[in-house]
């Protein structure tokens, strides 16, 4: 007994210069925090020996019964909210071995601690704590058990004597640590039981073994049995645990042991929490929300898979009778499993299916599902199905006619490729497509692929086609077929044209002299001649200069100075005059065309200009006669001889003159055959002309005129009047 009381004062003395460490943190359910720190636990044994091994001392040994009574006391505290080595009923360390049955040891300690912080935090605080250092590095432990709950860390330290040492211990019980019941609700029924097996696994029965409940809460289970009949060796025996029916809210847990006088006691904890009675709510959920669509299907469909829907009760109270319903334009074009659904328990739930009526036309039919009851929201969901019309095969190609390549010059390089767009136009997958040239320019032209997979619905694919190099001047087609096995096939033409080398060069519709018709001296401005200009060359020509030259080209005048560039197979237009004015003679000039690019081309034009014509002179007067002389021997003087007047020479009268008339505008054969003789007459007249040789235009005829613009006449052997 005195042995007892020393050993006591030890403990307290221990316990007394323990470190009280206090941490803020926010608390968790204290049961599931001691069931869930076994790792931390074993993490502190392994810190402690550590310090020890750095100390020099034997590492402690894990004891789970040790153990047990330290995770006691954490959660304890935890529960009851206090931070001390005594509880409220004032028990300390010795009491809480004793009453786990653990009595054969020579010397235990305890440190503890509140904090949130790691297992090595909490180390290093006790370690810079000397009644805390002194009890890890005490040589005189033997043993460790460390008990954690939510902020709550417990160490505690035995030396156990020789005779009691654990590594004796003749049984074992398959429950350790923490063993936690279900939890259940205020008003629950009686609880399953935990059944423990307790194991001789020494070679000498085990004697009578008692069975006990301790902690403050060990009153609230209940044991089958107090005690065990000895255990033979090698053999086992059971008991049974449950807590009592009618507890209130709360956490409860005790220590069960199992002792005798020949074994060493084991321990375990049980817990069992105790929920308050939930306000009653009622709900329910589906398993399908939004808008599930069933597999679309082809007109003449057969019987479709039904959807199933799980409803489960979300609420702490039964659902009460469901009603499954159908609304929504097409709500008759679907069928349900059943219109009602039993009551589903909580936590519970049940089940039933929708699928779409057979013989529906082609469409897309929606409705929604509904799932209500007296007690709960209604919970809808909608469903689709479409049903395609026969299969459809077709397909359209964003090129059609003849696609023409910009043309290009022998030697060209690689061209710019012709992408084509394939796109399904049916309701059905095309199936493979083969593309293909055909043609006798086929071989001229490269498809980037000869097939393309199949296109589904609604989609489209594309493929090119480009011109090859190397082609000599030409130009090449060749038609671009797309075709399948389901499909008509849809083609169109591809066109590229090979230009020769840049060639510049014009032609003038003029050439050699062109002759204006004569005019007489105080003639009117006359009709311009028209030249016209065309490009031959495969270029345009650029800018053109009209020019005139030569001794009379001043007498002349340009309708332009200029021509702006002609294009390729075009052509441009100017005319020529002769100027007013003129005296009478023969002017010439030379009409020159040219540029940067063209080789300058000219022609010659000319024009006479006749004299008027001169009046028909008088005839000279006779000469006065002389008279013979009377004979008279006195001859009398002869008279001075009168003078006869010199002449005026006649002046010379062209031997040709040349006339030219046009036709006027609109008018017909008739009226200018007609106007053309007048002219002619009036010619004649205005030039005294009384007969002459007239030569017509070649080919004209004086008296068929039809056809013809303009009638050049030339008179010669002209007898003027």
């Amino acid at each position: 007994m005195k042995k007892i009381k020393q050993l006591s004062k030890i403990i307290t003395s221990i316990v007394t210069a323990a470190l009280v460490v206090m941490i803020t943190l926010s608390i968790a359910t204290p049961l599931a925090s001691a069931v869930n720190n076994r790792s931390i636990e074993l993490e502190i044994l392994r810190l402690v020996n550590i310090e020890r091994a750095n100390n020099g001392l034997k590492p402690l040994t894990w004891n789970e019964n040790v153990a047990s009574v330290a995770r006691s006391h954490s959660m304890d505290m935890d529960l009851r909210g206090y931070f001390s080595h005594i509880s409220p009923e004032g028990k300390g360390l010795g009491d809480r071995l004793k009453a786990t049955g653990i009595t054969n040891y020579t010397s235990a300690g305890e440190n503890i601690a509140q904090s949130g912080q790691s297992a090595a935090l909490v180390m290093n605080m006790w370690m810079n704590s000397p009644g805390h250092r002194a009890n890890i590095l005490n040589s005189n432990y033997t043993h460790l058990g460390v008990g954690v709950c939510g902020r709550y860390w417990t160490q505690n330290f035995i030396n156990y004597s020789k005779s009691s040492n654990p590594s004796s211990t003749s049984i074992t019980l398959n429950k350790t640590g923490m063993n936690s019941f279900p939890e259940a609700t205020v008003g629950y029924s009686q609880q399953g039981t935990m059944s423990v097996t307790v194991t001789n696994t020494g070679a000498q029965a085990t004697g009578t073994l008692n069975i006990t409940l301790s902690g403050t809460n060990a009153n609230r289970f209940t044991l089958s049995t107090t005690s065990l009949s000895s255990i033979s060796a090698k053999g086992s025996s059971s008991f049974t645990i449950r807590p009592n029916t009618g507890l209130a809210a709360g956490p409860y847990v005790a220590t069960v042991s199992v002792s005798g006088a020949n074994v060493a006691t084991q321990v375990f904890n049980v817990d069992f929490m105790v929920k308050s009675a939930p306000t009653p709510t009622y709900g329910i959920s589906l398993s399908r929300s939004g808008t599930q669509t069933f597999p679309a299907a082809t007109v003449g469909y057969g019987a479709q898979s039904a959807m199933t829907t799980t409803v489960t009760n979300t609420g702490n109270q039964s659902t009460g009778a469901l009603t499954v319903s159908l609304s929504g334009t097409h709500a008759s074009r679907f069928t349900l499993s059943t219109s009602s659904l039993s009551s589903i328990g909580v936590n519970g739930n049940s089940s039933f299916t929708v699928r779409p009526n057979t013989g529906l036309t082609a469409g897309t039919y929606t409705a929604t599902v509904n799932v209500s009851g007296a007690n709960v929201t209604t919970r809808s969901f909608s469903v689709s199905f479409t049903v395609n019309p026969a299969p459809t095969y077709g397909i359209t190609l964003n090129r059609s006619g003849t696609q023409t390549f910009p043309a290009a010059t022998v030697g060209y390089g690689a061209q710019t490729a012709m992408s084509t767009t394939v796109t399904n136009i049916g309701n059905q997958s095309t199936g493979a497509l083969t593309v293909s040239l055909s043609g006798t320019h086929a071989s001229r032209f490269t498809l980037s692929t000869s097939s393309l997979s199949s296109i589904g619905v609604n989609g489209n694919s594309s493929f090119t086609v480009r011109p090859n190099t190397g082609l000599t001047a030409g130009t090449y087609t060749a038609t671009v077929n797309v075709s399948g096995n389901n499909l008509t096939t849809r083609s169109f033409t591809v066109s590229f044209t090979v230009n020769l080398a840049p060639t510049y060069g014009i032609a003038l519709n003029r050439s050699g002299t062109q002759t204006f018709p004569a005019a007489t001296v105080g003639y009117g401005a006359q009709t311009a001649m028209t030249i016209t200009v065309t490009n031959t060359g495969n270029q345009s020509t650029g800018a053109l200069t009209v020019s005139l030259s030569g001794t009379h080209a001043s007498r002349f005048a340009l309708s332009t100075s200029s021509l702006s560039s002609i294009g390729v197979n075009g052509s441009g237009s100017f005319t020529v005059r002769p100027n007013i004015g003129l005296a009478a003679g023969t002017y010439t000039a030379t009409v020159n065309v040219s540029g940067t690019n063209v080789t300058t081309r000219s022609f010659t034009v000319s024009f006479m200009a006749n004299h008027a014509v001169a009046p028909t002179p008088a005839p000279a007067p006779a000469p006065t006669p002389v008279p013979a002389p009377a004979p008279n021997p006195t001859p009398a003087p002869t008279p001075a001889p009168t003078p006869t007047p010199t002449p005026t020479p006649t002046p010379t009268l062209p031997t040709s003159l040349v006339f030219t008339f046009n036709r006027p505008e609109g008018a017909c054969d008739e009226d200018f055959g007609i106007a053309f003789h007048s002219a002619v007459f009036k010619f004649m007249l205005d030039n005294k002309i009384s007969s002459a040789r007239a030569y017509y235009s070649a080919g004209i005829a004086p008296d068929s005129l039809i056809g013809v613009n303009t009638v050049t006449v030339t008179f010669t052997e002209i007898i003027y009047k």
